[in-house]
């Protein structure tokens, strides 16, 4: 054993700054084709969701486990909330139930950068991501550098207009 951790987190990190100095996803010498330990480049199959949500259905927590949610929301519940006590106007409850969150989400979000793959041309990587099937986390790293893009795949961050 080379070193002892005390969180997940930090045997990951030590991990991945390992792989990469060996430069393991160029390498032919070994089976670990990525710098990143853990399920990062999986994405679940809609059959597999079902089965995990059909597993989870009709499981109930146990009174000490509740009474651990509710110790963990005690800081921010009740008098301690800073919204205590206060009503949103009628004003406000209306623009609230009219609000349209998919207005904020893809390519319409105020941080979205428009991005080329393969040539093709996409409001945002979510909307890559869902086309192509690769989870968006993925596509960022390789946009930015931090892991290396396959040949296969020509990627780049475009300037808003």
């Amino acid at each position: 054993m080379r070193q002892t951790f005390k969180t997940k987190e930090e045997a990951q990190d030590w991990e991945e700054k390992v792989l990469k100095r060996m430069k393991v996803v160029k390498s032919e010498r070994w089976l670990n084709k990525t710098d990143r330990p853990g399920p990062y480049n999986a994405s679940l199959s809609e059959n597999h969701k079902k089965k995990i949500s059909e597993g989870n259905k009709g499981k109930t927590f146990s009174e000490k486990h509740k009474q651990n949610i509710s110790k963990n929301h005690a800081p921010c519940s009740g008098n301690q909330n800073s919204f205590f006590g206060h009503k949103h106007s009628e004003e406000t409850r209306k623009r609230i139930g009219n609000r349209n969150y998919s207005d904020q989400s893809g390519g319409s979000h105020y941080c979205a950068k428009p991005v080329r793959i393969n040539g093709k041309i996409y409001r945002c990587v979510k909307d890559a991501s869902k086309e192509l099937k690769i989870p968006h986390s993925t596509l960022s790293s390789y946009l930015k550098g931090r892991r290396i893009c396959p040949k296969w795949l020509e990627m780049e961050y475009l300037l808003k207009t």
